[in-house]
């Protein structure tokens, strides 16, 4: 049997060269090709590509994406065994990139029927916006498979579209300030379909050219501006910290927490910076008591101070928890909240199909347990004030929706210092898939929108991502057990 029968070692094949780069992101460059090999024998005279092929190719490109999966294992809270709750994982992992690959049927009826009424030009012309579509279908597929208490149905989980490959090339990133990954991924497709061209006209070597001298590029990189007047700097304190991922849910858990924190706000607040940013959920204050109390309270600690604090806990909600931020400003007693609007489908919420398998296949218990512990909603504040100059607070999950913060700026008539994602991944175990992949999407939007992106973290370190998309990493200056605690300046 040659090669050519066997159409599922070559749609897997071509599936590891779409998704590889998001597993090793040196490797982004197979996905040139990949896309270039599945889109060419889609379109070739006598193509005998079938429906599965492309199904498969997909699907093997968003396993490799959503590989970060695992790394939430083993779940040290979760009291099940080991079989059951390698189960659950692979369960998730292996439907969540089932439903994304429903775009790769999308891509393929589309073209299939585009073939039979245009050119092979044109379809080729047109086929990136066909694949950014189909893409975005998955999403929205995705999302209507997880709904749930605290799901909705949207476009926003992007992990796996292909235009995040060329985050790792420091000159074609910069195409994002067009249209975010949206423009990234039509560029990748252009790309891969220039080269179809050049090898259905018999330029094989201008295609292998042109291929070497775009990989020989990412050497040249951009220069990295970090020098400013001091005068002209934003101080910046940036607080990650680490602790236990058993739960930490009782109330000596939380004191202890509280008192870890208080500890890391006094180191940061010697440093007399502008602006101290805690994690996720960091729980420094208590912000279930009314806005004015806690207003009050901060100005009566704090109004002293010249530092903004950024800070965010979990506060009761009808049905369940939403995550709130505050954002206090100690010169002007301005307290902004907002709360949290786009959640994590089984780390936040259990959605409604997911909780239902389960209890069919006699895992009742399990899915009471974690619905006890995962009853977070979509809060319903999501600004108080249009006209604040205070950095918007960018949660940690909505940084996955391509036009997340894009939507935050949009909500401001005055320009803001820079926006602030709080992040905890205490679900994880050193996900380095899900980091690198996080740091793609903040490095894209942040050249989309021009604007500065100040990460803290929980069980991951914080960083700044600037308008160019390099990162800036902290200043060290303190740190214990559960906590560090560093600055970055950036221009105002």
């Amino acid at each position: 049997m040659t090669l050519s029968n066997l159409w599922l070692i070559q749609s897997i094949l071509v599936g590891l060269l779409l998704g590889v780069g998001f597993v090793i992101p040196s490797l982004w460059f197979l996905s040139i090709v990949g896309v270039a090999w599945l889109i060419h024998q889609m379109i070739k005279d006598g193509a005998l590509v079938t429906v599965g092929f492309v199904w498969v190719a997909w699907l093997v490109k968003y396993l490799l994406a959503l590989g970060w999966f695992w790394s939430v294992y083993p779940i040290y809270w979760l009291e099940t065994s080991v079989i059951t709750e390698t189960l659950i994982i692979g369960f998730y992992w292996v439907t969540a990139s089932l439903w994304l690959s429903v775009g790769g049927l999308v891509f393929y009826f589309i073209l299939k029927n585009l073939k039979q009424f245009l050119s092979r030009k044109i379809v080729l012309g047109i086929a990136p916006f066909i694949w950014l579509l189909s893409e975005l279908i998955g999403a929205l597929i995705f999302s209507i498979a997880t709904i749930g208490p605290g799901g909705t149905v949207t476009t926003k989980f992007s992990f796996g579209f292909i235009g995040y490959h060329l985050a790792q090339h420091d000159l074609l990133i910069q195409f994002a300030v067009v249209a975010g990954v949206y423009g990234l991924t039509l560029l990748l497709l252009g790309l891969s379909v220039i080269f179809i061209y050049g090898w259905q006209a018999n330029y094989r070597k201008t295609v292998y050219g042109v291929f070497f001298v775009l990989l020989a590029s990412n050497f040249i990189g951009l220069p990295q501006t970090t020098t400013f007047q001091k005068e002209d700097q934003i101080s910046i304190v940036i607080v990650d910290t680490w602790y236990p991922n058993n739960g930490w849910a009782s109330d000596e858990d939380l004191k202890e927490k509280r008192d870890q924190n208080r500890a890391a706000l006094d180191v940061a607040l010697t440093q007399k910076a502008d602006y101290i940013i805690f994690p996720e959920d960091s729980q420094v204050f208590d912000q279930a008591v009314p806005s004015s109390t806690l207003r009050a309270m901060m100005q009566f600690l704090y109004g002293r101070s010249s530092s903004v604090i950024i800070d965010s806990s979990s506060v009761p909600v009808e049905g369940g928890l939403a995550v709130q931020a505050m954002v206090f400003d100690p010169n002007s007693a301005e307290l902004e909240q907002t709360q949290k609007q786009y959640l994590v489908p089984q780390g936040e919420y259990i959605p409604t199909l997911y909780a239902g398998l389960m209890r069919l296949f006699g895992l009742g218990e399990t899915v009471d347990f974690l619905e006890m512990r995962m009853r977070y909603r979509v809060g319903d504040v999501t600004s108080t004030n249009s006209n604040s100059s205070l950095p918007p607070v960018l949660f940690c999950f909505e940084s996955v929706a391509p036009n997340s913060v894009r939507s935050l700026l949009q909500q401001r008539s005055e320009p803001v210092p820079f926006v602030a994602h709080i992040v905890s991944h205490s679900w994880f175990n050193e996900p380095e898939i899900l980091w690198q992949q996080l740091e793609s999407m903040l490095r894209i939007q942040a050249i989309w929108n021009d604007t500065h992106i100040a990460v803290a973290g929980n069980h991951s370190l914080g960083y700044v991502v600037d308008p160019k998309g390099f990162i800036i990493e902290p200043d060290v200056i303190d740190s214990a057990d559960y906590w560090q605690v560093g600055v970055v300046t950036i221009p105002k």
